[in-house]
């Protein structure tokens, strides 16, 4: 790009300084979409995304179905690059015995929204890295499942490790990981996710932005982040990924 590495800075993914909305809001959204919710259920939320060719369809289908059994759970899928992510969740759905325990949350709400839906779960299983970074945004118990270091660099920060990688997915551990959250709900990520919120920029409007996945720069310097979450910057600024 042509950009002297004097004039770039180092900062933190801007989705740290995003803010749920209102918790009457995060609810109607939730019981909009999960038909028949009475508040005593427990909810278990699911990011997951295709990885090269590798099928791990069955063994998500089986996690969701053993949750549903042990704890007569509500799944809800959160997709978070349409349409693939939306496309995979599906397929899980169809395959499980417990289809009518599971919803598929649509596009059409703010990735704000999103964040405060997800923090109604009772706990988060999640592929996406936005999904992981969302849960412990909102303090929710988190469980990872790594295809790329970035997911063991952001779960390390956090103090937690991967349950399993996408490689070998692991349904005696996932499952053994929700148990243990069960039961063990008290999670404090705030303080470790507070020290990323700080967005750095000097006077000339560069910024470097650390773990974007999924981008589109607009003729404004706008960028879209993993398709659902945009921020405008002035017209003369310039953005740098750091991947």
């Amino acid at each position: 790009m042509g950009v002297k590495e004097e004039k770039m800075v180092l900062s933190s993914d801007m989705i740290f300084m995003m803010k749920p909305p209102a918790k009457e809001r995060s609810l109607k959204i939730l019981k909009d979409n999960v038909h028949g919710y009475k508040g005593d259920e427990k909810l278990i939320g699911f990011s997951v995304r295709e990885w090269k060719d590798k099928d791990r369809t069955d063994l998500f289908a089986e996690v969701a179905d053993k949750l549903v059994e042990k704890y007569n759970a509500r799944i809800v899928f959160f997709p978070f690059h349409k349409p693939k992510d939306a496309e995979i969740s599906k397929i899980i759905m169809h395959k499980m015995k417990h289809e009518d325990k599971t919803v598929l949350m649509p596009n059409r709400y703010l990735p704000s929204e999103i964040l405060g839906t997800m923090g109604l779960m009772d706990v988060n299983i999640g592929v996406r890295l936005h999904a992981l970074v969302f849960s412990a945004l909102m303090n929710v118990p988190t469980i990872g499942i790594s295809y790329e270091p970035k997911i063991d660099g952001f779960l390390e920060m956090i103090d937690m490790t991967p349950v399993c990688t996408y490689e070998n997915i692991s349904v005696e551990k996932i499952l053994e990981k929700v148990e243990y959250f069960m039961q063990n709900k008290n999670v404090n990520y705030a303080e470790k996710t507070s020290m990323h919120i700080a967005i750095k920029a000097d006077n000339t409007n560069v910024i470097t932005i650390y773990g974007v996945e999924h981008l589109s720069l607009f003729s404004k310097t706008s960028y879209l982040l993993d398709n659902s979450s945009c921020f405008s910057l002035s017209s003369s600024s310039i953005i740098c990924l750091n991947f």
